[in-house]
């Protein structure tokens, strides 16, 4: 897998569907599948930080959604 330039980006809402937090940023060289995943951690660190007991995470990535649904990402 070939890195380059790589940025992630997450909005966090509340229930009500409010964004609490949007947030983009550069994170150096790294592969679409690290990007990815940094997005993920970055969500839940964010949620965690607002106090979040229960979250509800969205994407389009079946890399991360996938596992989270208790599925093989292959």
């Amino acid at each position: 897998m070939r890195t380059g330039p790589a940025g992630v980006g997450i909005v966090v809402r509340a229930q009500d569907g409010t964004p609490l937090v949007t947030l983009g940023q550069f994170i150096g060289r790294a592969t679409n599948n690290v990007a990815e995943y940094r997005a993920l951690i970055t969500a839940m660190e964010q949620a965690k930080t607002l106090g979040a007991k229960k979250i509800t995470i969205r994407g389009d990535s079946e890399l991360i959604i996938k596992p989270m649904r208790g599925r093989s990402a292959q």
